[in-house]
């Protein structure tokens, strides 16, 4: 059976190992080579031709990656693609719209209902898969319309503080990646100011990644955090999360900014500064794999 791989144009991955390896969701305790994960994914790809029907690459040397394979590649993303998305709008609540295109050719508008532009891409990797398999346009743009995301995405949980002005959201965030798609899906919803309490997941994923965090989490307008979410390590590294908050509060200082980092060991101390510090208007997202979540839930 002939193998066909769905593969993203456009180029968002990182150039070291250890961000690539959380961008697939591995996990790092030592770097690795980017070389290496390549041959892993080239040897993989290679193999598929013998038994496996599909298979879904993002990586952003794709010429390098497909290099003798013999099976149909349908791609998606960039304006080049197969399946490419134009003239992208955001609505009151973040969700986009965007104009489809199929080998250049106008097929519809279609409209999404989970917010930010990494969904735009999601979704031409279902339509790319949907168009080959010969779904129909109306069932595929109406199955879009109807998917309302999933639990801890960018989740709305409510509304508190004064006038009910404050707007709660959660996410399960805990790569730089993620990191970064969330709080710039949050840009496009209404707010004065975007508060993140992250809550880092694993010592190794924190040290490994500690620069990539900073500079993610650095997109909101003030990061509050408390201490790592060990999962089932224990602190061997002498890495916490005050360590990613100096590094952030380091680099807004070297660029003539206040510090707008702030690490709190317990949730008990989270929740006494968010209370003090959040403003009408002010939008506070929790984030990360852990227990964060809870934090939010006492706040409403």
């Amino acid at each position: 059976q002939a193998v066909e791989i769905v593969v993203d144009e456009d180029q968002h991955a990182q150039q070291d190992g250890a961000a690539l390896c959380a961008q697939l969701g591995l996990e790092v305790g030592e770097e690795q080579l980017l070389e290496t994960l390549d041959d892993e994914v080239c040897g993989a790809l290679h193999g598929l031709e013998q038994d496996v029907a599909g298979k879904t690459v993002r990586h952003d040397d794709i010429a390098h990656i497909l290099a003798g394979f013999h099976g149909t590649v349908i791609t998606f993303g960039s304006e080049n693609a197969d399946v490419s998305a134009k003239n992208i709008q955001f609505d009151e609540n973040a969700f986009p719209s965007f104009d489809l295109y199929v080998k250049g050719k106008y097929i519809d508008n279609i409209k999404l209902h989970i917010p930010g532009e990494h969904n735009v891409r999601n979704a031409l990797a279902a339509i790319a898969v949907a168009l080959r398999l010969g779904i129909d346009e109306k069932v595929f743009k109406e199955g879009l319309a109807g998917f309302y995301g999933a639990k801890r995405r960018f989740e709305k949980k409510g509304t508190f503080g004064k006038d009910a002005s404050i707007k709660l959201f959660d996410d399960y965030a805990h790569h730089p990646q993620e990191i970064v798609a969330t709080l710039t899906a949050a840009t496009h919803y209404p707010h004065e100011r975007i508060v993140c309490v992250f809550q880092p997941h694993t010592y190794t994923r924190t040290k490994s990644l500690l620069k990539d965090f900073a500079k993610a989490l650095a997109l909101a307008d003030v990061v509050v955090m408390p201490d790592i979410y060990p999962a089932r390590e224990t602190d061997t590294l002498g890495v916490s999360s005050k360590t990613i908050a100096d590094l952030i509060n380091k680099n807004e200082e070297k660029e003539g900014r206040a510090p707008k980092a702030f690490y709190y060991p317990t949730f008990g101390e989270v929740e006494t500064y968010l209370l003090g510090e959040l403003k009408p208007g002010d939008m506070c997202i929790t984030m990360g794999a852990g227990d964060v979540y809870l934090i939010g839930e006492r706040l409403l």
